[in-house]
């Protein structure tokens, strides 16, 4: 067994033998919570298939949550969603954009027009 195990979890595990839902809050209380790791723009960017300017530009507009300049560069939760607005809600980076619509050429539009006629 870890040394870990000995000193933390086992004392609050002996403390509360007959309820694990006691144990588990107490385990909650005493061990650090796991911080998201951070990533630099260029990581970010990388993983969610945008430009980095355009992560930086999001993290500028407050569109990332948890994105902070502290540092002079940005770093941003790995689990950070990308907001439509900075007030709105996750913005879907996995959706490809749309293509347009082809626009009629002059000779089509003449032709609709004769047929119309």
């Amino acid at each position: 067994m870890s040394v870990y195990f000995n000193e933390i979890v086992r004392p609050v595990l002996e403390r509360f033998p007959e309820t694990h839902l006691e144990a588990l809050e107490w385990l909650e209380m005493l061990l650090p919570a796991r911080q998201p790791r951070m990533l630099t723009p260029a990581e970010f960017a990388a993983q969610r298939r945008k430009h980095p300017e355009s992560v930086r530009r999001f993290c500028r507009q407050g569109r990332i949550p948890g994105a902070n300049n502290e540092t002079g560069s940005w770093l941003i939760p790995e689990d950070a969603p990308v907001l439509r607005r900075a007030t709105e809600e996750p913005l879907d980076l996995t959706r490809r954009r749309r293509r347009r619509q082809t626009t009629t050429s002059a000779g089509d539009a003449l032709r609709e027009l004769a047929r119309a006629a």
